[in-house]
Parts: structure tokens; C-alpha cells; sequence
């Protein structure tokens, strides 16, 4: 029997695929966001964007340099820099 880990990684394929055929509700006014990347991380990549931005129009993607997964602690004083930017815009 896999483990929750395996099991999700094992069939990872067939749920992205079924994000495919989703579109944002009609009407509906998504909140400005950001996502904030690391640039040596591998958990937003490139072709990605396009599905960030269907399900969150006008987004940004932003990438900090030196950092990986854990941008908030790698680079501590750009992560705040970046998110306070974000909140005063």
C-alpha cells in the first residue's frame, strides 16, 4: 500500500489534467496577487504561468534571486521587501 507522499506522486498526472478543462467562474473578481518564486526552485516553473494567470488574472510572478524553495528564509529581507511592495502598490 503507497503512502499518502507516493500515492500523490504516483497519480500527480491525472490531477493536473483535470485542472485543464476548469475556467474561473463567471463574474467573479479575483484579488490582485503575487507569487513569489525562488529562482533556483523548482515548484514554479516558466509554463506555469499559464495557468497562474487564468486562475488569477493580472498576477505577478516574482522571482528572488539566491534563494530556493524557502524564499522567506533564504533571503529574509528581500521576501519582506518584495511582499511590502506588493501590500503599499
Amino acid at each position: 500500500m503507497a503512502t499518502q507522499p507516493e500515492s500523490l506522486r504516483d497519480n500527480l498526472q491525472d490531477v493536473m489534467d483535470g485542472f485543464s478543462d476548469l475556467t474561473p467562474p463567471a463574474g467573479v473578481k479575483m484579488p490582485e496577487t503575487i507569487f513569489i518564486r525562488g529562482e533556483k526552485s523548482p515548484y514554479i516553473h516558466e509554463d506555469d504561468s499559464l495557468s497562474i494567470n487564468k486562475f488569477f488574472p493580472g498576477s505577478q510572478i516574482v522571482n528572488i534571486p539566491g534563494a530556493g524553495h524557502w524564499v522567506h528564509a533564504e533571503q529574509h529581507d528581500l521576501f519582506l521587501k518584495t511582499v511590502k511592495y506588493f501590500l503599499e502598490v
